[in-house]
């Protein structure tokens, strides 16, 4: 896991000038991944290690998309991606009556849910890819990821000149505190009953990629991804904060990348540690900034 997440964030560092470039160069490592994997899966070859890179740069697009903030009509390409904790619909029922049936693939994945990441997951790790009808569905859903991988990065190069400093810096503070109360809520607390909604109830299926194992790789990403725009918000009154904010997260990453399961010990630290970076966020940066920071989106929580 520590060599997959260097490359992550040396492929973004490697472009990035400024925290736009950031969110440009995110969004075209994705394309090269998703067809790294599309060929290997095409070829029969093993897909487990261009899965977790799949993991890895679409959590590090996730984790700052801002792209709505340009055009309200592309708000939801995220959903069209991922539904992990949106909804209440059973995908991986509906995909196994689709694998069983003999109707036309084209009709049959008819949801956008049945063509995200999470069902993609699903098929790859519980699914033999041997059987031609859950190959092909592998194949559809890839490439439904495409297109909206490529709307998002097309996206970011329609905007790229569009923009300006104090708006970017807003924006992206902005998916700092989204992402942050996420991966509490979400990827550290609900699996671990440490959040409000599941206190006391320890459920490792309600992990982000548990099918796969790869909730971690998921997780560190986000990290690595908030460092890079940590690094690249350049702003003198928020000097303190950042290094505050980069501490904690450099101890979230630490934990992170050397386990592959939850134990009580450090998802309580995952837990406190996301917590006092998420309150660092509001009560630091948002007030030096001068930043309004906006209602957050919790649909299934």
């Amino acid at each position: 896991m520590k060599k997959l997440i260097f490359i992550l964030l040396f492929s973004i560092n490697a472009y990035a000038n400024n925290s736009y470039q950031i969110l440009l160069s995110s969004s075209k490592n994705s394309l090269q991944v998703i067809e790294n994997l599309s060929k290997n899966i095409n070829k029969n070859e093993d897909w487990k290690g261009s899965f977790d890179n799949l993991v890895a740069t679409w959590k590090s697009v996730q984790t700052h998309y801002i792209l709505g903030n340009f055009d309200e009509d592309l708000i939801d390409i995220p959903r069209y991606i991922d539904i992990f904790n949106i909804g209440n619909e059973n995908i991986y029922q509906q995909l196994d009556l689709i694998i069983k049936s003999d109707d036309n693939l084209n009709i049959a994945l008819y949801k956008n849910s049945h063509k995200t990441i999470n069902a993609l997951e699903y098929v790859l790790s519980k699914k033999d890819l041997k059987n031609p009808r859950i190959k092909n569905i592998a194949i559809i859903i890839l490439q439904n990821l495409k297109i909206r991988l490529s709307a998002i990065h097309n996206g970011y190069k329609k905007y790229q000149n569009t923009t300006n400093k104090d708006n970017l810096n807003a924006w992206l503070v902005n998916s700092l505190i989204d992402s942050t109360y996420f991966l509490k809520e979400w990827r550290i607390g609900n699996p671990n009953g440490l959040s409000r909604k599941y206190a006391g109830k320890v459920n490792p299926k309600l992990a982000e990629y548990h099918f796969s194992n790869n909730s971690f790789i998921a997780i560190s990403a986000i990290l690595e991804s908030q460092l890079a725009i940590i690094n690249n918000i350049d702003n003198k009154e928020i000097k303190d904060y950042k290094n505050q904010a980069e501490d904690i997260i450099v101890k979230m990453l630490i934990i992170s990348q050397n386990i592959n399961k939850f134990d009580t010990k450090n998802s309580k630290q995952l837990y406190t540690l996301a917590t006092k970076l998420l309150r660092l966020y509001y009560d630091g940066i948002i007030k030096k900034l001068n930043i309004t920071a906006k209602i957050l989106d919790a649909d299934g929580d």
